[in-house]
C-alpha cells in the first residue's frame, strides 16, 4: 500500500484543514461528527467554545476510532520504511541522495580496481541510481502534493475567515437594526402614554368643568325655584289680603244696606199705612235686591281668585 493510498479518504480538521494522519495527539469530534485537531481545539476554546461549522458545544467528545486507525497507518509506513530500506542495500532512514550517489562512486571506483568485477558495478550503480531517481520524483511529486493541499487548506481558512467576518458584519448590522427597531418601539410607546396621559388629563379637566357647570346650573335653578316660591307666597298672601279686603267691604256694604232697609221701613211705617199689596212688592223687591247684592259679591270673590291663579307662575 503506498502513501497516497494510506492518505485518500482521510478527513481533514476543520479549522487548520491539516490531514489528521499526521497531527499528533487527540481527535476531537463535536456531537454532529465535526472533527478538529488537538491544537485548534485548545486554540479555540475547548469543550466550552462552538464548532464552526453547526455552531454546536465541542464538548470533550474523541474520535477513538480514528485515533486507533492512524496508529496502525503509522506502524504499517514505518514497516514500510524499514523493507524499502532493506531492499535499497540497507541505507539506513533519512540519507540523502547526494550522499547515496556518492557511497555508489565510491563502490564503482572500489570495484573498477578489481579484475572482473566492472560490468557487474556498473550495473549495480545503474540500478541503485533508478531506484534512487524513482524515490526523489516519489518524494517530489508528495511535496507537490502536500503544497498543493496546504494552499488548498489556506485558501479554505482563508475563506472560512472572511465568511466569519461577513457573517459577523452582517450579525452587527442585524443586532443594530434591531436596536434601532428597539429603540423606535420604545419611543412609540413613551409618546402613546404620553398622549393618554394627555388625554386622560383633558377629560379629567372636561369632567371637572362639566361638574361645575351643573353645580352653578343647579344653585341657578335652586335660585330660580327660591325667588318664585317667593314671589307665589307674595302673590298669595296679596290674593288673600285682598279677598279679606273685599270680604270685609262686601259685609260692610251689607250692613250698610240692612240700616238702610231699617231706616227705609222705619220711615215708610211713620209714613202711613201702605196697602197690603203695596207691601208685599216692597217685600219682593227687597228680597230681590238682596239676592242680587250677594250674587255680586258671590262674582266679585270669584273673579278675585280667578285674578289671583292667573296672576300666580
Amino acid at each position: 500500500m503506498s502513501s497516497s493510498d494510506d492518505e485518500a479518504g482521510v478527513p481533514e480538521c476543520l479549522v487548520c484543514m491539516e490531514n489528521l494522519w499526521r497531527t499528533p495527539g487527540n481527535i476531537q469530534q463535536c456531537p454532529s461528527g465535526h472533527l478538529q485537531c488537538l491544537s485548534c481545539f485548545t486554540a479555540t476554546g475547548g469543550g466550552e467554545a462552538e464548532c464552526p461549522a453547526c455552531g454546536k458545544p465541542m464538548g470533550d467528545n474523541r474520535n477513538r476510532w480514528l485515533e486507533e486507525e492512524r496508529e496502525r497507518r503509522e506502524a504499517r509506513r514505518a514497516a514500510q520504511r524499514q523493507r524499502a530500506a532493506r531492499h535499497s542495500g540497507n541505507q539506513p532512514a533519512g540519507i540523502s541522495a547526494a550522499d547515496l550517489s556518492r557511497c555508489l562512486q565510491e563502490q564503482v571506483l572500489r570495484l573498477a580496481q578489481m579484475p572482473g568485477a566492472v560490468a557487474a558495478a556498473a550495473q549495480r550503480e545503474r540500478a541503485v541510481g533508478a531506484g534512487a531517481a524513482a524515490r526523489e520524483h516519489g518524494v517530489a511529486q508528495e511535496q507537490e502534493a502536500d503544497t498543493a493541499a496546504a494552499r488548498r487548506r489556506e485558501e479554505e481558512a482563508a475563506k472560512r475567515k472572511q465568511e466569519a467576518e461577513d457573517r459577523a458584519i452582517r450579525e452587527e448590522k442585524k443586532a443594530a437594526a434591531r436596536r434601532e427597531e428597539e429603540e423606535a418601539t420604545r419611543e412609540q410607546e413613551r409618546q402613546r402614554a404620553q398622549e393618554e396621559a394627555r388625554k386622560e388629563e383633558e377629560t379629567r379637566r372636561r369632567e371637572e368643568e362639566a361638574t361645575r357647570e351643573r353645580e352653578r346650573e343647579r344653585a341657578r335653578k335652586e335660585e330660580k325655584e327660591e325667588w318664585k316660591r317667593r314671589r307665589k307666597e307674595e302673590r298669595t298672601q296679596e290674593a288673600e289680603d285682598r279677598q279679606r279686603e273685599q270680604k270685609q267691604d262686601s259685609v260692610k256694604k251689607r250692613k250698610d244696606d240692612v240700616v238702610k232697609a231699617a231706616a227705609v221701613g222705619q220711615k215708610k211705617g211713620r209714613e202711613g199705612e201702605l196697602s197690603a199689596s203695596q207691601q208685599r212688592r216692597n217685600r219682593w223687591l227687597e228680597e230681590e235686591r238682596q239676592r242680587r247684592q250677594e250674587r255680586f259679591i258671590t262674582q266679585v270673590c270669584q273673579y278675585s281668585e280667578f285674578i289671583s291663579r292667573s296672576l300666580l307662575p
